[in-house]
């Protein structure tokens, strides 16, 4: 069995070793460990019922079996009585037999915590940096309502999305926003996919600049947004009649072509036109979308 420590690391960052090999080569034991507790982060349950499948697809090929359908549920059969099966619709998991689903069905299960960025990984997150050039400012013009594209991207591999740092020059201090004041990620075709709170989240402050003050925040969301390539992706900053925005001024910052290299592959970000107060992004790796678990065999 694994160390506690190292499990209670898996539990937390579940939706990321579960698509390496690490997680494809545990023992059977280790494996319902993580399968029957509620502690395990993953995107859904659907999610969770293919990676099982697909180390069920490993154990055969460990046992130096048919990788038919028939060996691979033989494999996956112990613990199909931990996937909360009623999460998972009918057509999005052909692959195991009805009748397999109703011999492991319970509705008794604890419900798993919910999918979120656990501070344990906090620490841990690779980022891509934004260069900011100060001296050339983005100001507002005093409205009451006002939307600001802070950034505007694509990534050619799958990430999860998990927070941000944000930069502005303001007129006074300021510890909290008093006035709503929203984050929203949206794809192409305006397709919100998070809104997100800042009222609640604290700025730290800078160095002062003259009259001004810059102050700084750091968020992480309340759990990882996918990114998938071949998208457009688009941060706004939503700002109604907020005081301590009102004639706050965004360094103009851009977004490095960097390449980032995981387990899972290298990732690369590609900004289109100027980025505002953003200064970093924090991502993690992501495996391509997998909460399917139909008939055919990849």
């Amino acid at each position: 069995m694994l160390k506690k420590r190292t499990q209670l690391l898996i539990m937390d960052a579940g939706f990321i070793v579960s698509a390496t090999e690490g997680f494809f080569n545990l023992r059977p034991r280790s494996l319902e460990t993580f399968l029957s507790s509620s502690l395990f982060n993953m995107e859904n349950e659907g999610t969770l019922l293919t990676c099982l499948r697909e180390w069920a697809v490993c154990e055969c090929s460990r046992r130096c079996m048919a990788l038919s359908r028939t060996n691979v549920l033989s494999a996956m059969e112990p613990f199909l009585k931990y996937i909360r099966w009623a999460l998972i619709p009918e057509s999005h998991r052909t692959f195991v037999p009805r009748l397999l689903v109703e011999k492991y069905k319970d509705d008794e299960l604890p419900v798993r915590r919910e999918f979120r960025v656990p501070t344990s990984l906090q620490y841990h997150i690779n980022y891509v940096k934004f260069v900011v050039e100060l001296g050339a400012f983005y100001e507002q013009i005093p409205s009451p309502e006002q939307n600001i594209c802070i950034s505007k991207f694509t990534v050619d591999n799958h990430v999860f999305m998990a927070g941000f740092r944000i930069v502005g020059l303001f007129k006074t201090k300021t510890t909290f926003l008093t006035s709503p004041c929203c984050l929203t990620l949206s794809r192409e075709e305006n397709k919100t996919l998070i809104q997100f709170n800042l009222n609640s989240l604290s700025w730290t402050r800078g160095a002062n600049a003259g009259n001004e003050i810059w102050h700084e925040m750091i968020a992480y969301l309340p759990f990882p947004i996918r990114l998938d390539p071949f998208s457009t992706y688009t941060l706004t900053m939503r700002i109604r009649q907020n005081k301590e925005l009102e004639f706050a001024k965004w360094p103009r910052t851009r977004l490095d072509s960097e390449i980032i290299t995981s387990e899972l592959g290298s990732i690369v970000f590609k900004s289109f036109g100027c980025c505002y107060g953003l200064t970093q992004l924090f991502i993690l790796p992501a495996s391509p979308y997998r909460n399917i678990c139909n008939t055919e065999l990849d």
